[in-house]
């Protein structure tokens, strides 16, 4: 008999604490395998196990190719938000077809950027004819095909860059400049940056998307795939906008992981950065502010505290422009905490000023600086673009700040921009000279 069995002995406690330490053991892990489910829940913003699995489900479809159907609520047709009332007296009509005539889609063939600003100014009705621009005759019709048709961009925009719309488990991927897929411009420079445009544009859901591989979709398929793609890590400015015309009237939506997002979370993110940071020396930052603010005014898409916080930012920022305003009336690179954009003082202050400018025709009365203020604003801007070099002189990047500065005075004054021109124009007012197009007497 071995002294292991005999009753009494020191090695029978040693076995016996053995065996209480992987009893212990077992009941151990098996807690821990029980509550890490649900610590994964909480962790990702999950209501159930279930939702983590059918997550992962997803995931694990996508990355064998497989097609995902998750359903992504989407309005057939995009909220618009129109300009708020007040400020028609401070910007005059000349002031608009001044800056819009430096803003004419002359560049051909265009770049992706430049076909995307011309789009959101102009619109889709717009029709440059020969009559206008001569050889350089587009539309907004041409432009539409451009973001919505694989082939039609590589045909009709510059002949350097690959593939735009990409098939993709979640619907239709539109390639984002700065990633792998990205060759030189022909790319949407900011994640979401299409579907805001198309929400601008009041395109419908339905509307046709064709990509590299002829795949045949709807603008539905490009939201879905950004939805189920989306996180805080992206650059939330144009997403935030996208979600604001197209989501349907929900305050969360779930990306591919199951991971749950909020506006109050989207908005959050942008409250919690220094002014000026972002792209275009975060002027994005506050038009996202306001698009979300305004569309919760109706549908209610933020909790009141956050509400209250997002107001009580801009009232921030609007002593601040009025505290940064330069003498002549413009806001430049220094109106953050961020430095020059375009190494071009001109270029600096048309950016920054006409993006401000654009947010601030749309924020409520109450949430703008003063109408001294805005009215000296509007005079430098007029000034500045006056000033920049002929049309055939500039880079087309020109074009992307004074797109907005342009668009920025048609809402101020609850104009259509195209609708402006064109006015213009049939009056005998728009002449070409050598400097571009600028406007002149009315003819009798």
């Amino acid at each position: 008999m071995s002294q292991d069995s005999i009753p009494g002995s020191p090695h029978r406690s040693i076995v016996q604490k053995c065996v209480g330490a992987l009893t212990w053991g077992v009941l151990i892990v098996a807690t821990v395998v029980a509550i890490i489910p649900n610590s994964l829940s909480t962790l990702y913003g999950l209501t159930s196990q279930s939702a983590l699995d059918n997550a992962d489900s997803a995931a694990r479809r996508a990355a064998r190719g497989e097609t995902v159907t998750q359903t992504v609520p989407c309005r057939s047709t995009p909220l618009r938000i129109a300009p708020e009332a007040g400020l028609q007296d401070v910007v005059s009509s000349d002031d608009v077809a001044t800056v819009l005539c430096q803003a004419l889609p002359l560049w051909h063939p265009p770049s992706v950027p430049s076909v995307y600003h011309s789009l959101k100014l102009w619109g889709p009705e717009s029709d440059f004819t020969e009559a206008m621009v001569g050889d350089l005759a587009t539309s907004g019709n041409e432009w539409l095909k451009i973001v919505t048709n694989d082939a039609a961009c590589r045909e009709l925009t510059v002949p350097v860059g690959d593939s735009y719309l990409l098939d993709s488990p979640y619907g239709i991927r539109v390639v984002l400049a700065g990633t792998a897929d990205a060759v030189e411009y022909r790319a949407e420079a900011h994640y979401g940056q299409l579907l805001m445009l198309l929400g601008e544009a009041g395109v419908p859901s339905t509307f046709p998307v064709v990509t590299e591989s002829g795949k045949e979709g709807t603008v539905e398929d490009v939201y879905r795939d950004a939805v189920l793609r989306f996180s805080l890590a992206h650059e939330p400015e144009f997403m935030a906008c996208a979600l604001a015309y197209w989501h349907a009237p929900k305050k969360t939506w779930r990306n591919r992981l199951g991971e749950e997002y909020s506006f109050d979370d989207v908005i959050g993110t942008l409250l919690d950065r220094p002014f000026g940071e972002g792209s275009c020396g975060g002027c994005h930052a506050p038009y996202s502010v306001v698009v979300i603010l305004r569309v919760d005014e109706e549908h209610g898409l933020l909790s009141p505290a956050m509400r209250k916080r997002a107001e009580d930012w801009l009232r921030t920022l609007c002593d601040r422009l009025e505290a940064r305003q330069s003498e002549s009336g413009a806001w430049g690179a220094d109106w953050g905490e961020t430095g020059m954009m375009w190494r071009d003082e001109v270029l600096d202050r048309i950016t920054v000023t006409g993006h401000h400018l654009e947010w601030i025709a749309l924020a409520p009365k109450h949430l703008r600086p003063s109408r001294e203020a805005i009215a000296r604003a509007v005079v430098s801007l007029r000034s500045d673009v006056e000033a920049l070099q002929p049309l055939p002189y500039r880079s087309f990047k020109t074009l992307l700040p004074v797109s907005h500065a342009a668009r920025a005075l048609a809402l101020c004054r609850g104009e259509d921009p195209y609708e402006a021109w064109v006015a213009y124009w049939n009056d005998g007012r728009i002449e070409k000279t050598p400097r571009g197009y600028r406007i002149g007497s009315p003819t009798d």
